[in-house]
């Protein structure tokens, strides 16, 4: 048994468990729960560490941006833009041929 995703434009935690959920046949509760431990664990490894490699997704890794001078669009004035850390995804080949795929089909 498969499970499919519903169509729409942009997913949410819900969508992510009742797939989840579906996938593993366990209750919501337990897909809950189980989302829940990937997200603390992925947080908890990206404070700790620079990059985290999930194998047929991708590479997750911590960057840091300097700080710059930005512009508002309305106005052209200049703005000072903060330093700041960002995380970036590196999806993997197979990531980037199943959505090509999927968008393919469509």
């Amino acid at each position: 048994m498969t499970a499919q995703a519903p169509e729409k434009n942009s997913y949410s935690t819900e969508d992510l468990v009742a797939l989840v959920s579906d996938k593993l046949q366990c209750t919501k509760k337990d897909g809950s729960t189980i989302v829940g431990a990937v997200v603390d664990a992925v947080t908890e490894l990206l404070a700790a560490r620079p990059s985290l490699r999930v194998h047929n997704l991708g590479t997750l890794s911590v960057s840091e941006r300097a700080a710059r001078v930005g512009r508002n669009p309305k106005t052209g004035e200049a703005i000072d833009v903060a330093a700041t850390t960002v995380i970036n995804l590196r999806a993997s080949q197979k990531l980037k041929d199943a959505v090509k795929a999927g968008h393919a089909a469509k």
